[in-house]
């Protein structure tokens, strides 16, 4: 199987280890040269292998901590939900009790739960401030007033905290996005270390076998070379209440050369190809059908699901992102 991004490395480097051994067995023990592979120190099967488990290693690294950003987002949106009503209901509370006077004029448009950071928290800081002011005002009258309590009973006092939690929760979601994008570049370091490795090792092949010889003609493919991209399967899916999953269902690729189907996932922000995740594996012939929470497991998450048709010699093409969105 060629590489063809980040996915390709998991299934490709296990194809070069076990051929490397076959080789070894023929013949000699191969070392790749270091300075060719771009190493400090001549690379044989034992240091591909610990290149291979760091490299897993980063992309698990990577995956978790894209899950718990996933997460991190679906509380947000739990969060911003609650303060979006309370603004609506404050509103409310302020036109019946205060129609007419600064007070209603100085209102907030309630934010959309959709919208980012700044122009999110920019209504709530303004709200909370008015609400403050407005109580010490209730306060200060004679005979005193009680403060602002809104339907249901929210207080300022509550709403303050929730908007504190929203902040914090902010704070720890941009961390981890930090920390996803050092965990990214250490994946893509260890790549950066096997794909030279990879390419020396048939290059050292081809130079030791004989021409035609079964070990020269097993080399495993490092590049992509079909001649043509297979048709594209399809993929629906939907959010199912009763079974607090997502419901996948495929239409598989019309190619004759595809052997075999995956749905991956990706659940950063916007779908991509470099971090996605492969969830599910099917055999020609199987229903291309999955029940899954992957990325979904609290109200607010969402995830971004794709089919992805393989051929033997390892090309690709994948359908349409689907986006599911477990509700608030």
């Amino acid at each position: 199987m060629p590489i063809t991004g980040p996915t390709s490395y998991i299934t490709t480097v296990p194809l070069f280890l076990n051929h490397w051994e076959d080789a070894n067995e023929i013949d000699e023990l191969i070392v790749l040269d270091a300075v060719a592979c771009g190493q400090t120190a001549d690379v044989d099967r034992a240091r591909l292998s610990g290149l291979f488990t760091t490299l897993t290693a980063q992309r698990d690294a990577l995956e978790a901590v894209l899950l718990e950003i996933n997460l991190g987002y679906g509380t947000l949106q739990q969060e911003k939900a609650v303060l979006q009503t309370a603004v609506i209901k404050f509103n409310r509370k302020v036109r019946s009790d205060h129609g007419g006077t600064t007070y209603e004029r100085a209102l907030e448009v309630a934010p959309n739960v959709s919208d980012g950071r700044d122009k999110f928290q920019g209504p709530l800081r303004r709200t909370r401030l008015l609400w403050t002011t407005l109580n010490a005002w209730r306060a200060a009258q004679t005979p005193p007033r009680p403060a602002l309590i809104l339907e249901g009973g929210m207080t300022l006092a509550q709403f303050s905290t929730a908007f504190d939690a929203l902040v914090a929760q902010w704070n720890l979601v941009e961390e981890r996005e930090q920390e996803a994008a050092l965990q990214r570049g250490r994946r893509n370091d260890a790549q950066d270390e096997i794909y030279p490795a990879l390419r020396v090792y048939r290059l050292k092949i081809q130079a030791t076998f004989p021409a035609g010889s079964a070990i020269v003609e097993t080399l495993p493919a490092l590049t992509d070379t079909a001649t043509g991209t297979p048709e594209p399967g399809a993929l629906s899916g939907q959010w199912v209440a009763a079974s607090t999953s997502a419901s996948l269902t495929g239409t598989a690729s019309t190619s004759s050369t595809v052997v075999r189907h995956q749905i991956r996932a990706s659940v950063t922000e916007d779908p991509s190809v470099e971090d996605e995740s492969v969830v599910a594996e099917f055999a020609l012939g199987t229903p291309l059908t999955l029940s899954t929470t992957y990325g979904l497991t609290v109200s607010g998450a969402k995830a971004h699901f794709r089919l992805v048709g393989i051929t033997a010699d390892g090309h690709e093409s994948g359908s349409e992102w689907v986006t599911i969105e477990r509700p608030v």
